[in-house]
């Protein structure tokens, strides 16, 4: 059973940026996710992304995730007639370089200064 991963993008007008991203801030992680990110990629573009310890778990927090995401959705633009205001894709992680799984989350690193590239030492 491999780890999961879904990414979504938004388009958001510059005076509700603020109010998006606290609401991204003030989110609490669903069960089984251990990393998720919120990148500004443009001048109203972001991209959430998050890693789950399976697709499984990604499947069983989807309904949590889309009202998250209803929170939110009266600050965001139509990306596409296509798409609507998000587009969102998920799937099994097939390479991750950087991570060490064997810790099962990253929160126990934010506490200090930490490179992702090197796993840090474990007492056996």
């Amino acid at each position: 059973m491999g780890k999961g991963c879904n990414v979504v993008r938004f388009k958001v007008s510059k005076e509700n940026q603020a109010e998006f991203e606290k609401i991204f801030e003030s989110r609490e992680r669903c069960e089984g996710e251990f990393l998720s990110a919120l990148a500004k990629t443009g001048e109203e573009t972001y991209c959430g992304f998050s890693l789950w310890d399976s697709n499984e778990a990604l499947v069983a927090a989807r309904p949590e995730l889309i009202a998250f995401l209803d929170t939110g959705r009266h600050l965001l633009t139509e990306i596409s007639p296509e798409l609507g205001v998000t587009d969102p894709v998920s799937g099994e992680v097939l390479i991750l370089d950087g991570i060490d799984w064997r810790s099962g989350t990253l929160s126990e690193y934010l506490t200090e200064e930490f490179d992702f590239n090197e796993p840090p030492e474990f007492d056996e």
